[in-house]
């Protein structure tokens, strides 16, 4: 506005040029030659006398005029004239002389201009100083030139719009000191831990707007900070429901993936800390797998890379060997009860291919057994319910075959499962499951299943102890890993 008004000040003299014209418009019109009329001498001779008195009464004038520089800052007065065209003349001077002279004065109230990389506090002080100085200005000189001066309130119109502006100025700057101590209120309650009353003054109507610069980077950056801390510090205090938080476990999960790096490293920690609870949560769910996995290859693998987690102390490695075992031994090779009804009896079968399952006692010396169907029998008939020769046996009296296969089936399963054995004892035990699965099948096939002792041995099959034993054998480095068997 400043150099606006000395442009305008610079063109005011530029008046005068113009006014200069009235000095050539001084002497008489003289017609076109082709439109002359015929000489009047009398009157011609009266012109030119009154024309030359006019001009020998404005001899002071014209050469004030004549040594006048027009364009100079400096004022210049004028004598007055008598003459109405230059009379005209001297008092537009006048009035452009005034015109300038106040503006001068203005112009020189205001302060210097700014350096262009001025900061914004000496712009806000350049401002407020401009602002002041103007209202002193216009306050001072409406008083003095009210009435006095034509067009000075022309000049006034001007500054007050470069008042109204430097007010819109100062209005931001204000708006500026706003935002700025919202911005540090909203960094105080982060520190603090108050994240919704952090939250709540970044949506306020002073920093909503906030998108762009320094102040929108700052509050963009807050409010990650804010909700960061917020849901992180929510997740890293709340505590599992069980042995195994599969939610919690998820929003962890779910949270670190969201947010792979923290918005400002003064968050690291609270990363860190909610990194390890992920690990924590997600191996607590993987040894709450180990107990019911859908297949032994899932099951080694779960337990395998728990045992190998760096962070895994021995009492959890020993748990998940312990829920290995405890799968190995209630689902992998499950315990085969023999039926009640065969324990305590013998089997054995005669030359002539009958099958006699019960009671034999052979007393010292005799050349004949004693069987009975069972112990009742034995104490109604003590000499047996039959005698058979002792040379009569196609296989003598023995343990009955479902409590032989039984007793050895479940010795070598735990001697195996709970020592660990090496992967050639185990490919031994997938063999012997086939011998079984043989011996079982023939013998069915000769006796039948309508004539089992009991209806529990009718489901019995070594084919998934065979299976099994044999995925043992294909995942063996897991296996000793997870029982520590590895040498």
């Amino acid at each position: 506005m400043r150099y606006a008004l000395l442009l305008f000040l610079a063109c005011l003299p530029l008046a005068g040029l113009t006014a200069w014209s009235f000095v050539e418009a001084l002497g008489p019109t003289v017609p076109a030659e082709s439109a002359k009329p015929a000489p009047d001498l009398a009157a011609s001779r009266k012109l030119a006398r009154d024309t030359e008195t006019a001009v020998a009464a404005e001899q002071p004038l014209l050469r004030a005029l004549e040594r006048t520089d027009l364009l100079a800052a400096k004022r210049r007065e004028l004598t007055a004239a008598e003459n109405a065209r230059l009379k005209r003349l001297v008092d537009a001077w006048e009035t452009s002389e005034a015109a300038r002279a106040l503006a001068a004065r203005y112009a020189a109230t205001a302060p210097p201009p700014l350096a262009d990389d001025a900061s914004l506090s000496a712009r806000r002080t350049h401002a407020e100083d401009s602002l002041a100085r103007l209202r002193e200005f216009v306050a001072d000189e409406r008083k003095a030139s009210a009435g006095q001066l034509a067009g000075a309130e022309a000049l006034f119109k001007l500054l007050d719009e470069r008042g109204k502006k430097l007010q819109v100025e100062l209005a931001g700057y204000r708006r500026q000191d706003n935002m700025l101590a919202s911005l540090q209120q909203a960094a105080d309650d982060l520190e603090a831990g108050r994240y919704d009353e952090c939250l709540a003054i970044l949506a306020s109507e002073s920093l909503s707007g906030v998108r762009d610069g320094d102040a929108g980077a700052r509050a963009q950056l807050l409010r990650k900070r804010a909700e960061y801390r917020q849901e992180g510090e929510a997740l890293l205090a709340r505590q599992p429901s069980g042995e195994a938080d599969r939610p919690l476990s998820q929003a962890v999960e779910s949270f670190l993936q969201r947010h792979p790096n923290p918005p400002a490293p003064t968050e690291a920690r609270l990363q860190t800390q909610l990194a390890k609870k992920a690990d924590d949560l997600r191996l607590a769910v993987a040894i709450a797998d180990l107990a019911n996995p859908p297949d032994l290859e899932t099951l080694l693998v779960q337990a395998a890379a728990i045992v190998a987690h760096e962070q895994v102390d021995d009492a959890t490695r020993k748990r998940a060997r312990a829920r290995v075992v405890d799968w190995l031994l209630s689902k992998g090779f499950p315990r085969l009860e023999p039926p009640e009804d065969l324990l305590g009896k013998q089997e054995a079968v005669t030359k002539n291919d009958q099958r006699k399952i019960g009671i034999f006692f052979l007393p010292p010396g005799a050349e004949q057994w004693r069987y009975w169907a069972n112990r009742r029998d034995r104490e109604r008939q003590p000499r047996g319910d039959e005698q058979i020769p002792r040379d009569s046996f196609l296989q003598p009296p023995a343990a009955p075959m479902y409590v032989a296969w039984a007793q050895e089936y479940n010795e070598q399963t735990a001697r195996l499962i709970k020592q660990g054995g090496d992967r050639s004892d185990w490919e031994e035990f997938a063999r012997r499951c086939d011998e079984w699965q043989k011996e079982l099948t023939a013998y069915r096939e000769k006796w039948g299943v309508a004539e089992e002792p009991d209806r529990s041995c009718r489901a019995w099959t070594f084919l998934d102890a065979a299976a099994t034993a044999r995925t043992v054998v294909d995942r063996w480095r897991q296996f000793e890993r997870v029982l520590d068997k590895a040498t």
